[in-house]
């Protein structure tokens, strides 16, 4: 399973990383994509994140749209992943 995270404006959250993590049992997670935010500021454009695509989870790619990140934004990428066993 994948979640992603994105990039607010406050004291708690001081990242300027959108990430994306997977794991296979729900318990030990991997950041598997980080990417910087664009730098354009956040009180007037969109915050910068990660959109997991809809569709069946059993494939071994997952694909994403990134928008207000570095060098990708409005980009689609495809992460693909080795299963465990094999």
């Amino acid at each position: 399973m994948f979640f992603t995270t994105v990039v607010e404006p406050s004291q708690r959250h001081t990242t300027d990383h959108v990430h994306v993590w997977f794991s296979d049992d729900g318990e030990s997670w991997e950041n598997v994509l980080s990417v910087q935010h664009d730098g354009w500021p956040l009180i007037y454009f969109q915050y910068p994140s990660v959109y997991v695509a809809k569709g069946p989870r059993d494939l071994d790619r997952v694909f994403l749209s990134l928008q207000g990140t570095r060098n990708s934004d409005g980009r689609c990428l495809v992460l693909g992943r080795t299963p465990a066993n094999g």
